[in-house]
């Protein structure tokens, strides 16, 4: 697993095959907007129930945020209603859990508000 740190390069790509959770981190930020609430929901219910997990959900109104199927958000995470990528950054700088040790962000949505939550 690398570690990337402030300064660092990141590259995307798309996926390709079934999407699997990395689950050797204690802590998980899941960190998305709207289109791809679906794989957040499909990785946190794959975690184990032992793992700390947060969440950043992002989009331009709030009428399209649903629930995962049982019916609830069954993690603890904030939506944040703006598709503007600073302010995405803002907001999750702004609430983001103080414990980041031994953490893994997926981060899912818009190459370019990707790119920059991971240098957050």
């Amino acid at each position: 697993m690398q570690k990337l740190k402030k300064g660092d390069t990141a590259f995307f790509k798309p996926p390709k095959g079934k999407l699997l959770a990395d689950n050797r981190a204690k802590n998980f930020e899941l960190i998305n907007d709207i289109t791809s609430l679906a794989h957040l929901y499909e990785i946190n219910c794959n975690l184990p129930v032992s793992k700390s997990i947060f969440g950043f959900i992002y989009a331009g109104q709030d009428g399209n945020f649903f629930p995962d199927i049982d019916g609830n958000f069954v993690f603890t995470h904030h939506i944040i209603i703006t598709v503007v990528t600073n302010t995405i950054v803002s907001k999750i700088i702004t609430h983001l859990p103080k414990n980041l040790n031994d953490a893994i962000a997926c981060i899912f949505g818009h190459s370019e508000s990707a790119l920059l939550c991971i240098t957050i």
